[in-house]
């Protein structure tokens, strides 16, 4: 079990209790002095950087609030003011204030874009020019930079938009940067749906504990179970590149279902943490394996970080005054159907290459925003020619066999983006996907050579196991089932029985053995 599964485990642990036992006016510092103590003991080097986003966003808020009570008591200083006296006082608090954000989302964005692509770009621009002048950092990428740089950025943001109010406490804001369960890997909180859980204290309920802790288990038994045990089968094939034809579809497949497993575990894992400490924290996935076009794939997946590229990039970007010009001008050359479109395209696709950038300056990444940019786009372009194709071939688009055929049309696509991203670079992209198609060894599948890839035959069948109980939980889930709720209504033997058989499948049929080192959380490293 990686180390930092067992710190969370037994933060999550001592955390609980002390919170409780703690007087109710308390409890938020139990909280804090909980999250920096993990911090400090998963990743100590990297205090001064989250101390950084700390104080920066910290200040900035302080300041974004300050001008708008300034904006607020000048404008009621005015008697009977005309409509262009009250433009002229916001146009002039305007600029201030977007001084103040441009200013501290800058500062924070280069140091997680130093973090990230600095090594890259430097290597590139030294191999471009032919010499050594920018030399290679040693940067490792610090615990949940990512998270808590996108969390206090939006923060500052929202205040600067006027949807929050600054946080007056520093302490109280730090542990709204720093809150444990979401820093390896999220969720990415809002001020506004978070903060106010973490400062109130909440009183112990039973039920709170025993979902919470369900929720954990289940997603431990995800990311160990499932996850831990396909990345051997994902590694056997792709890392060696030796393998074609259906091995390729086979690692795809497992590739795209192990990371699922894998982050979607985390997060799971994250938000049972709080929830048995009484803090709801936001969904990150909604099945999104069950999504029937590539625009509805990214609306279920890491839900918090599209929402947030959504709300803070997509939005501004194509609401822009460049972009309404550049509407204005395409509907006169393209026609008002499509003309209007194009700004949401380039939208689109720039979202796109900024997800993709944001794992990290590999070309692989970029290539892999282009491609969901370009089928997204194009879906959207074609879907009035498809809607008539279909009506057309008499097609029943309510019939489940069109929904089932347009959910698998669309996790093929999404396996096929994943194979990219398994690959060391575009030389290898290529390779492997003209080694797919140009191979065929369908017997693979029937002939035993899939245990050559590191399961054994018992592990393979616990595996199938594991997926079959998987899907049959997503599935009632996506028809509406509330699991935890339908097992809370429950017998208490039953309830126990079946965390019980939970913890079981995780201590017995986790990824553990001699010489196996379980996997760290996939999305840790971004």
């Amino acid at each position: 079990m990686s180390l930092l599964l067992v710190w969370l485990l037994a933060f999550l642990a001592l955390t609980t209790i002390a919170y409780y036992i703690t007087p109710r006016k308390f409890r938020w510092v139990v909280l804090l002095v909980s999250s920096w103590a993990f911090y400090m003991i998963a990743d100590f080097k990297a205090v001064p950087f989250l101390l950084f986003s700390v104080a920066t966003t910290y200040a900035a808020g302080l300041l974004l609030g300050r001008e708008n009570d300034a904006h607020k008591a000048a404008l009621a200083a005015l008697e009977a003011p005309t409509s262009q006296e009250k433009i002229a006082l916001k146009k002039k608090f305007l600029k201030r204030k977007k001084r103040i954000v441009l200013a501290v989302v800058l500062a924070n964005i280069l140091v997680l874009a130093a973090f990230k692509w600095y090594n890259t770009v430097a290597g590139g621009l030294n191999g471009l020019f032919g010499g050594g002048y920018l030399p290679r950092l040693g940067l490792l990428l610090p615990l949940g930079i990512s998270f808590y740089t996108f969390q206090s950025v939006g923060y500052v943001i929202d205040i600067y938009r006027g949807k929050v109010q600054p946080d007056k406490n520093i302490a109280k804001y730090a542990l709204f940067v720093s809150f444990f369960p979401q820093l390896i890997q999220g969720p990415i909180s809002r001020h506004s749906e978070l903060a106010h859980q973490l400062y109130e204290p909440h009183d112990f309920r039973f039920y709170n504990l025993v979902s919470g802790l369900g929720l954990a288990l289940w997603g431990y038994f995800k990311k160990m179970v499932i996850a831990d045990t396909l990345v051997i089968m994902v590694k056997g094939i792709f890392d060696g590149q030796n393998y074609g034809g259906v091995y390729i579809f086979v690692g795809a497949v497992v590739g795209t279902i192990q990371i699922y497993a894998d982050f979607s575990g985390g997060v799971d894992i994250a938000r049972g943490a709080a929830e048995m400490l009484g803090i709801q924290m936001p969904q990150n996935f909604r099945r999104p394996y069950f999504s029937e076009t590539l625009s509805e794939y990214w609306r279920r997946w890491h839900i918090t970080l599209n929402e947030w590229w959504r709300d803070y990039v997509f939005y501004p970007m194509t609401l822009s005054k460049p972009f309404l010009r550049l509407s204005k001008r395409s509907r006169k050359l393209f026609g008002n159907a499509f003309g209007k479109m194009v700004g949401v395209y380039i939208g689109i696709y720039a979202v796109r290459l900024i997800n993709a950038m944001w794992h990290g300056a590999n070309p692989i990444y970029i290539a892999s925003g282009l491609y969901y940019g370009f089928l997204i786009t194009l879906g959207m372009i074609l879907e009035p020619q498809l809607k008539q194709l279909t009506k057309r071939l008499r097609i029943n688009t309510d019939a489940f066999s069109w929904r089932l055929f347009q959910i698998l049309r669309t996790f093929l696509l999404v396996c096929l983006g994943k194979i990219i991203v398994q690959m060391p670079d575009l030389r290898a992209v290529g390779r492997a996907f003209k080694m797919m198609f140009t191979q065929f060894n369908p017997q693979v599948l029937v002939d035993g050579s899939l245990l050559k890839l590191g399961l054994s035959q018992q592990s393979l069948h616990m595996l199938a196991a594991a997926l079959l109980v998987f899907f049959v939980v997503s599935l009632l889930q996506e028809r509406g089932m509330e699991i935890r709720k339908t097992l809370a209504k429950q017998n208490f033997l039953f309830i126990w029985i079946v965390t019980a058989a939970l913890l079981f499948a995780i201590l017995i049929f986790g990824a553990y053995g001699s010489g196996y080192d379980a996997s760290n959380f996939v999305y840790q490293q971004f």
